[in-house]
């Protein structure tokens, strides 16, 4: 009974997200601009008024039950609950880790997509797996299909650029420029996710733009260890053949002018350096590989 009822309420916040996004896009068409923070927050500022007083009419007194029906009601399309639940029953068998269970939610995301071509839980998951399977063109098509609904999906726009980075085996210069512009795409629609900012940060580094170090920036913002821990395990210090340059400096933790652009870490004074950790000169070796000796550690 207990699984059955978190089922039912995960259905339940997918369905009234997706339909605030539908609204969110009704009042401010496909791609708004807007000039300043000071303009997007008032303009937000009207858009959850008109939300909350006029679309949903919360002076009805409607249940939350209630306002579930309705809102599957108004979309037209009764399978789109059955569809939820099939990604719900799928997500807990990836969960298990198994390959016979792989095949299981296999079937079961082709369920729920043949009931709602649009569900982006479904179009998520079916790419990651065709993903895992190196079918980078058949995943491109499924993330294609969801910016094809959602034009400014952050996170389709970062998962697409790192189908295209994949594909390219970081040397397809074409298939890198791509994933650059999606990026890009994900990066101005929302630059306060984690992941859009780190996808973003690695294709500018690649590609030899300093402004990586704004995304790097915002990374540690939004997540300091995190952002420790990703520039440390998987970010890629290789640059591409085609966009060496001599002097460009590599985003170690060292780096005065992204410490500076951060603008969230206090200074220190000669800061004791551990020997595991990546070396200041910014080489991407290990500390006790690199300079140790030459500082006198």
């Amino acid at each position: 009974m207990a699984r059955e009822a978190t089922k039912k309420e995960w259905i339940r916040h997918r369905i009234i997200k997706r339909d605030n996004r539908d609204a969110m896009r009704e009042f401010f068409g496909p791609e708004p601009m807007f000039s300043s923070m000071k303009e997007a927050n008032e303009r937000m500022n009207e858009f959850m008024d008109w939300f909350n007083t006029k679309r949903k009419h919360p002076s009805s007194g409607m249940t939350p039950e209630e306002m579930f029906e309705s809102v599957v009601a108004a979309r037209d399309d009764p399978q789109m609950e059955e569809a939820y639940g099939l990604v719900y029953d799928a997500m807990g068998i990836l969960n298990r880790r198994s390959k016979r269970g792989d095949a299981e939610a296999m079937r079961m995301i082709d369920e729920a997509l043949a009931l709602d071509l649009k569900n982006e839980m479904a179009l998520y998951i079916k790419s990651d797996m065709l993903m895992d399977e190196k079918k980078y063109a058949e995943a491109s098509g499924f993330v294609g299909r969801l910016l094809e609904a959602e034009p400014q999906n952050a996170k389709a726009h970062a998962f697409k650029a790192n189908i295209f980075v994949y594909e390219s085996k970081g040397s397809d210069r074409g298939r890198l420029k791509e994933a650059l512009s999606h990026s890009e795409k994900a990066y101005h629609f929302d630059d306060n996710d984690f992941d859009v900012a780190a996808t973003h940060a690695q294709l500018l580094y690649w590609f030899g733009d300093e402004k990586y170090k704004e995304c790097v920036g915002k990374m540690r913002k939004i997540d300091w260890k995190r952002a420790e821990r990703f520039m440390q395990e998987y970010w890629v210090w290789e640059m591409p053949d085609f966009e060496r340059r001599a002097g460009f400096s590599k985003p170690g933790w060292s780096d005065d002018d992204m410490v500076h652009e951060a603008g969230n870490i206090p200074e220190k004074e000669n800061p004791k350096v551990g020997r595991n950790e990546p070396c200041p000169c910014g080489s991407g070796k290990k500390y006790k590989q690199c300079c140790i000796g030459k500082s006198g550690g």
